[in-house]
């Protein structure tokens, strides 16, 4: 996601960059995970981490977002939905000069704010068919709280398990519109591949969907791990 969907060639001057990584294990090497989440922050990219069920290794989800701030918990995949809200406001958070402050009373008006936003996507067979739908339609029930089209908020995606999976990827001027948009990712496949490579979804993200080549300027980038599993890498 780092390379190709959010580089600085890709993105427009000032826009936040915001990945958001989707993935139900813990890294199989979480060093490496570790410093791909690093590389990303370091690139400008905005994490935050989510994990799913009881077993989730906090420390991990707190190296993968960089802050407390950034890490959400839920118990199960059906508990997803019940952040929806939160995660979109902490997304505006993102945003916001020195002179804001950003809660749910003013959260319209900063949804019209620019931003880069990548999404990474675990489709390991770790995640049953059910859960993994429940991820797409958290995605989608995401989105909906964003202005999404050309000079609002820009949308990657890109699902992974032992690689990424680049035949349902899209990049940032793929869609212009919500509608495209939630479309697109209503169609994307489970792969349920071995492994859960979450280095390689992150490494992807920023070097390909969020990097330098591809945002624009001065825009936020975001970057969001959803885990319920350790990564293998």
């Amino acid at each position: 996601m780092r390379l190709y969907q959010l580089n600085n060639a890709l993105v427009r001057p000032g826009v936040p960059k915001v990945g958001l990584v989707l993935t139900d294990g813990n890294s199989q090497y979480k060093d490496i995970t570790e410093a791909e989440a690093k590389a990303a922050r370091d690139s400008g990219i905005h994490m935050f981490a989510v994990g799913v069920g009881r077993g989730i290794d906090d420390q991990e989800l707190l190296r993968i977002a960089g802050d407390k701030l950034g890490v959400n918990h839920v118990d199960n995949f059906d508990k997803l939905k019940s952040i929806v809200q939160r995660l979109a406001v902490q997304t505006c958070e993102s945003t916001k000069t020195s002179k804001d402050v950003i809660n749910e009373d003013i959260f319209p008006e900063c949804q019209k704010r620019s931003l880069e936003l990548g999404i990474v996507l675990d489709s390991s067979a770790s995640i049953l068919m059910e859960d993994f739908n429940k991820s797409i339609k958290f995605i989608q029930a995401f989105l909906q709280q964003l202005v999404i089209d050309k000079d609002s908020v820009r949308v990657a995606i890109i699902p992974y398990s032992e690689d990424v999976h680049t035949k349902n990827s899209f990049n940032l001027n793929t869609y212009t519109t919500k509608k495209d948009v939630l479309k697109a990712i209503g169609k994307i496949s489970h792969e349920q591949g071995s492994g859960t490579y979450t280095n390689k979804g992150i490494k992807y993200m920023r070097e390909r969907q969020l990097s330098n080549a591809v945002v624009r300027p001065g825009v936020t980038r975001i970057g969001l791990v959803i885990t319920d599993g350790v990564s293998h890498e």
